[in-house]
């Protein structure tokens, strides 16, 4: 029952914002989320441990550790882990640069990027700890409980430490 709640919150909560999703030609979409939507996301995607990676393209650090966050949901994926990119570019290079890396990436899935303005309301809505610098990872459990903020690169091994204890047996 609580599978199909959160499939039917997902859903709906994609219905309303697909209207300013922007397409890709594999299929899969750019979603644009305010603090709001980024709640509803979270919201939608608890039943299992989730990963939320904020990054951009203009960071290398972020480009550094995509392949690892994209191994770990390969991984963890199948036991339970929902991993989510939130790309922090400008709106405007969603079309180009966003959907270029992600497409070289290999991602075919729904990502989203944070919709201009109130910066500071979006970084609080994550985490009052969270200073808005990039890369962060954020790690809620099954509940939605935050459980962690890390800034800075990340390792596959690293994460995997995290996440493991998360995930159900």
């Amino acid at each position: 029952m609580k599978a199909r709640h959160s499939l039917a919150l997902l859903v709906l909560t994609l219905s309303l914002l697909a209207p300013a999703a922007i397409s890709q030609e594999t299929g899969s979409q750019i979603v644009p989320v305010d603090t709001a939507g980024y709640r509803a996301v979270l919201a939608a995607a608890r039943g299992g441990p989730v990963l939320v990676n904020f990054w951009a393209t203009w960071c290398v650090p972020c480009i550094e550790e995509f392949p690892d966050i994209q191994r770990l949901r390969s991984v963890y994926g199948p036991r339970g882990l929902r991993v989510l990119f939130v790309s922090i570019d400008r709106q405007a290079d969603a079309q180009t640069k966003v959907a270029r890396f992600l497409r070289q990436h290999g991602v075919d899935f729904t990502t989203y990027i944070k919709k201009p303005g109130n910066d500071e309301g979006f970084i609080n809505a994550v985490s009052s700890d969270w200073s808005g610098a990039l890369p962060a990872t954020v790690l809620y459990d099954a509940k939605g409980a935050l459980r962690k903020i890390l800034v800075d690169k990340q390792s596959f091994d690293g994460l995997a430490h995290l996440v493991e204890p998360l995930l159900a047996r």
